[in-house]
């Protein structure tokens, strides 16, 4: 079982934000093969809501596996996008879903917007 890493995460509201994320495990921190994998994100504003207030995925682009031998994946969000963002804060979590049919919840944490002054 793989247990979820815990980040905070705070994107500025109208730029690009980008994070990369490389997934290692076992005792010698291997790479994982993200070959054929999904990825996908959402935030919402508690674990329990069903209201989605974004969601980032390899489908829809927003996800972008880099180095799938290496486990290299980021999540690349336009400023265009964030600008549109109205929440103040929320939790999300990433998980992936591997050519097995296997899911694994790597990340999660709170998300925070800090709004932009110059629009």
């Amino acid at each position: 079982m793989v247990y979820p890493g815990e980040l905070d995460i705070v994107i500025l509201q109208g730029a690009t934000f980008r994070r990369s994320f490389v997934w290692k495990t076992g005792p010698l921190q291997e790479p994982v093969n993200l070959a054929g994998a999904e990825i996908r994100m959402q935030i919402r504003y508690a674990k329990p809501d069903d209201q989605v207030l974004m969601e980032a995925s390899t489908d829809n682009g927003l996800i972008v596996i880099e180095d799938a031998e290496s486990g290299a994946f980021a999540i690349e969000i336009p400023g265009e996008t964030t600008a549109e963002y109205d929440f103040l804060t929320g939790v999300y979590d990433i998980e992936v879903k591997v050519s097995s049919g296997e899911i694994f919840r790597l990340v999660e944490g709170r998300m925070k917007l800090s709004q932009e002054v110059t629009r």
